[in-house]
């Protein structure tokens, strides 16, 4: 199965392959190393992983009580 490419025709990452890669990125395997894998860039990688975290760090807290 081919990557998904954008109107640029660069690889893009769906949904499953981006879980992935925050996944094993938090299991010890470099940034560097899944770019290679996924045939995208480091910075694609850099940012998936971004988002991940900021996706986490705005959710919302419990209200006080």
């Amino acid at each position: 199965m081919s990557q998904p490419r954008d109107r640029r025709g660069r690889n893009r990452l769906n949904v499953e392959q981006q879980a992935a890669v925050v996944t094993r990125y938090s299991n010890g395997q470099t940034s560097t190393a899944l770019a290679e894998e996924y045939s995208v860039a480091k910075s694609t990688i850099v940012r998936v992983l971004r988002e991940a975290r900021w996706s986490c760090a705005v959710s919302p807290s419990r209200p006080s009580r």
